[in-house]
């Protein structure tokens, strides 16, 4: 699951350009060109079969931005393997320009039903800002970013709940090969410690990543998940 977690964040990539740039969401998910939508799709690599397109994704994450680069939504479902359906998981919706940013979190419940919950990004200074949940106080995230805008690392915390994912991007020819995330999870007194590899295999026409190879451990064996990325553009 934590995994599947992981997929959410796997529009954060960017690559290194020596030039100044100005904050926007399509930056900080490090999407090269002028990406109108982004879809990703998990998908499971089981009894050494290597998915080879999005048939049977478990897990779908679709974001759309204006041509300034803000961000518009977010759309994530769930395809229970064993039922073949699909579930509707949560939608985004965002408001505002540059880093003046808030959004409606719209989290499925039973019966078709939804949760509702706002949320509001506080910049506490250039390079790291807090999403605080205006309905909850007692549980937020913050996010450091490095000085392209590419999260470096993100703390997310509640009551119950306080976990840590660091980030190293590793690059080649300009383009990235490889993020590396190690987390920490503490819940109820126990703390797991994890490590999620993310290889590039493809790359589209504008160098934003299209195949990844998923895995849990150092070594990059034992292969859990591919996952492919489509983009539209303006």
């Amino acid at each position: 699951m934590r995994t599947l977690l992981l997929l959410t964040l796997l529009p954060f990539f960017t690559a290194c350009e020596a030039q100044t740039k100005t904050y926007s969401s399509r930056l900080e998910y490090g999407l090269k060109g002028a990406v109108k939508e982004v879809n990703t799709y998990g998908c499971i690599a089981k009894n050494d079969q290597i998915p080879k397109d999005t048939t049977g994704f478990i897990s779908k994450f679709k974001m759309t931005f204006d041509e300034p680069g803000n961000a518009i939504e977010t759309y994530n479902v769930y395809s229970p393997m064993k039922s073949g359906g699909i579930t509707p998981t949560s939608r985004t919706i965002y408001s505002g320009n540059g880093k003046d940013i808030s959004y409606r979190l719209l989290s499925a419940l039973e019966e078709g039903r939804e949760k509702e919950s706002h949320h509001q990004y506080v910049w506490q200074d250039d390079y790291t800002y807090k999403i605080i949940n205006m309905d909850d106080t007692t549980s937020s995230q913050t996010i450091t970013l490095d000085k392209d805008f590419s999260i470096i690392k993100m703390v997310t915390e509640s009551d119950s709940f306080y976990a840590v994912d660091q980030r190293e991007t590793i690059y080649k020819n300009g383009k990235i090969a490889k993020v590396i995330t190690r987390s920490t999870d503490k819940m109820d007194g126990e703390t797991n410690n994890s490590i999620s590899i993310w290889v590039v295999k493809e790359y589209d026409k504008h160098d934003n990543p299209s195949v990844l190879y998923i895995y849990d451990n150092a070594d990059e064996q034992d292969l859990k998940t591919v996952v492919f990325k489509t983009y539209q553009y303006y």
